[in-house]
């Protein structure tokens, strides 16, 4: 079941004052001598949002009823005391905000040189020859490098209970997505009846998405099915295949352009048909997705410590809160 947003917190300004309120929401007025910010933090808590997780109703709509919100108990220190509790909290929430807005930015140039590496590595040049190639370069059309095929799910309806929970990976656009190149996570399993009217691809296929999220890439690390939303690309030759995976990633934004202007953008298999990717020789193959390889290890190693102090600065921000409806922050 899906969980209501309960971070979906704010004190309405009193420019507002008299706004109509979309029903997802509760608003809680503060009592004489409760601050508004007293109970805007108060809801932020790690133990306010528990407990109303575990009172959750509703299947096609989860919310949390307002009788739950308004059982939920908080301390009220006289007001001189939550003046200074909230100005203490504001004070430490703004050190922790610059500190995840530095993280931010760090991740955001990490996203521009992995860009940039790519773009160098495979010729920022689109999917379409565009001028000279280096020496011992070649347009080469997807089709020419390897078997190009759309996934397969035959069967209706799509959420037949006898398709899944069996021991077959199915390999979905989200997963795809959040691959980071290398598809090794997957949310859903098919059935020996899924795979039956699907196909099981071998390890090492590449994942290219093209409806949802258009030209989304990872390469399989384990044999699985998918849907006709996401292309398998074959290749016997496995950096190539990575090389592939490189110069689809530079051509998301030109395939993009391909997309019909609908509700949810789609491109076909037709169009990945006519791409066309600059290939350099083996052994200059070999060199730049071995370096591109290496640089990118870094990029995900920073990553991945930038990811774990934004993890701590909103521990950091429980604690703080933890601290402050305990009435144990400094004075």
């Amino acid at each position: 079941m899906t969980r209501p947003n309960l971070n979906a917190v704010a004190i309405v300004p009193p420019a507002l004052d008299g706004a109509v309120g979309s029903t997802g929401f509760h608003v809680l007025r503060a009592r004489r001598k409760v601050l508004p910010e007293w109970l805007y933090f108060g809801v932020q808590t790690k133990r306010f949002i528990e407990e109303m997780s575990s009172v959750v109703q509703g299947a096609l709509y989860p919310a949390v009823r307002p009788k739950d919100i308004r059982a939920f108990r908080l301390p009220a220190p006289p007001v001189e005391e939550q003046c200074r509790i909230v100005a203490e909290i504001e004070k430490q929430f703004s050190r922790l905000d610059e500190a995840v807005a530095n993280l931010q930015r760090v991740k955001a140039n990490l996203r521009r040189y992995e860009r940039a590496v790519l773009a160098e590595a495979v010729g920022d040049q689109g999917i379409e020859p565009l001028g000279e190639l280096p020496a011992g370069w070649m347009w080469k059309a997807l089709p020419d490098l390897g078997e190009l095929g759309r996934g397969k799910s035959k069967h209706r309806p799509r959420d037949d209970i006898r398709l899944y929970g069996g021991p077959f990976p199915f390999i979905q656009t989200g997963d795809v997505r959040r691959s980071g190149g290398l598809i090794k996570e997957f949310t859903q399993t098919y059935s020996e009846f899924g795979l039956a009217q699907s196909r099981l691809w071998p390890a090492g296929t590449l994942c290219i998405t093209i409806a949802a999220n258009i030209a989304e890439t990872g390469i399989l690390a384990m044999p699985a099915c998918f849907p006709d939303s996401v292309v398998g690309f074959l290749s016997d030759d496995k950096t190539l295949t990575r090389f592939v995976e490189f110069f689809m990633r530079t051509a998301r934004e030109d395939l993009e352009r391909f997309a019909p202007a609908t509700a949810q953008k789609n491109i076909n298999l037709a169009i990945l048909e006519r791409v066309v990717v600059p290939v350099p020789s083996p052994a200059e193959r070999d060199r730049i997705v071995a370096e591109v390889d290496r640089r990118l290890s870094i990029v995900r190693e920073v990553e991945t410590e930038v990811d774990m102090n934004l993890k701590r600065a909103q521990a950091l921000r429980q604690s703080v809160l933890q601290a402050a409806f305990a009435c144990k922050l400094p004075a």
